[in-house]
């Protein structure tokens, strides 16, 4: 399945779960997943991109926004883990790594089997012979970092209507639904001595802005509600 397609999916799934309610959460734990206070955490550079939302529906990435709420991300970020009684340290970019290319791997491979997940293990297509949550980045995930038990991977996209896209609107008079924009995403603690996701949480949003760092401390929040600290 390729990249493309599996995100499609991964939109259809997020879009029809807001259509039901303003924000929708879908979680997954493996068992004896508690971390506790005083977990080591290390916060790898969060996968955040964000776009405007144009009349067509097309969406175009906007660089300014995305590198303001990887800052708001990753600040949000360490201070709900602290507040959390983690002991959290933040990479800020992949060159500080021993092997920033390994890492960017990595990263990637959590993207698909975030997807994996939650196409196959919280949603519709979830698989008969999966019993247990048991999803996994591999036994290579300790190369992330030497010291920390855990990592926290943090994949989100973000969108906004331009004002052509909000005259749209008038065609929901006539029974169209026209969208303003979606924040959609997942987080993985992955344990880095076997690579097993022990906790994973989906977010997806009508609401929310990550180019403010307020707003991105409450979508934040959301993410990590139901962490296993």
């Amino acid at each position: 399945m390729t990249r493309i397609r599996c995100r499609l999916l991964l939109i259809a799934l997020l879009l029809n779960a807001c259509a039901v309610t303003r924000n929708e959460r879908a979680s997954g734990v493996a068992e004896d997943a508690q971390l506790g206070r005083g977990a080591e955490i290390v916060i790898l550079p969060p996968d955040v991109e964000l776009s405007s939302l144009l009349a067509s529906g097309l969406q175009e990435v906007r660089a300014d926004w995305t590198l303001a709420a990887e800052a708001h991300v990753r600040t949000a970020l360490e201070q709900a883990l602290k507040q959390r009684g983690a002991k959290a340290r933040t990479i800020d970019n992949f060159q500080a790594l021993g092997d920033p290319e390994r890492a960017r791997q990595l990263t990637l491979l959590h993207e698909m089997v975030g997807y994996s997940v939650m196409l196959h293990g919280l949603g519709t297509g979830k698989l008969a012979h999966k019993t247990g949550f048991d999803w996994t980045l591999g036994s290579g995930a300790r190369a992330l970092d030497a010291s920390a038990r855990y990592g926290l991977f943090v994949y989100l996209r973000d969108s906004y209507a331009t004002d052509g896209r909000k005259a749209m609107m008038a065609l929901a008079l006539v029974g169209v639904g026209v969208s303003l924009g979606q924040q959609v995403g997942f987080a993985s603690l992955v344990d880095l001595d076997s690579g097993a996701i022990v906790w994973f949480n989906v977010l997806a949003s009508e609401r929310g802005d990550l180019r403010a760092l307020d707003k991105a401390r409450e979508s934040i929040e959301l993410l990590l509600a139901g962490a296993p600290l």
